[in-house]
């Protein structure tokens, strides 16, 4: 399937040797094209969570990870909750490194129930992180990265 091809690209990304930063951005932003797309038809069911077989993820050790990947990322403002009554909603400050931290978090989860031959498992899993956080985070940073590249 696809998406598990783009879900271990982008854990590769953040876990792979940074020696050179450079290209991270346009790697990022074609893998978060593919991740939105990609997420379009996944349907999975969920059978036994089992979060015993899945790894400890210690977040500040993600967040500096990515952070060595993505030095020039920083904060920025977004809408508090996207809403039709715009006179009434309220600025929120992003934070791309906890952007990237959270998708990758969320995929390496994942990932873990697929390796673990619990596909039905993962891509439920994948789904429902989707649509109810990570999805958000990979919409707001798209928009980030967008902001940054015009700006150079």
């Amino acid at each position: 399937m696809e998406i598990w091809r783009t879900v271990r690209e982008f854990i590769s990304l953040i876990e792979d040797d940074i020696s050179d930063v450079s290209d991270n951005r346009i790697k990022l932003t074609i893998l978060l094209e593919k991740l939105s797309v990609g997420m379009k038809n996944i349907y999975g069911d969920v059978d036994d969570i089992d979060d015993e077989m899945l790894p400890d993820l210690n977040y500040d050790s993600i967040r500096l990870m990515v952070f060595k990947r993505f030095p020039d990322f920083g904060f920025y403002n977004i809408a508090f909750d996207y809403s039709v009554n715009f006179e009434t909603e309220e600025l929120d400050i992003g934070d791309a490194i906890d952007d990237v931290a959270d998708i990758y978090i969320d995929l390496k989860r994942a990932n873990e129930y697929n390796k673990y031959n619990r596909e039905q498992m993962a891509l439920w899993d994948l789904q429902f992180g989707y649509k109810s956080h990570w999805g958000q985070h990979l919409s707001d940073l798209q928009k980030y990265i967008y902001k940054l590249n015009k700006e150079e």
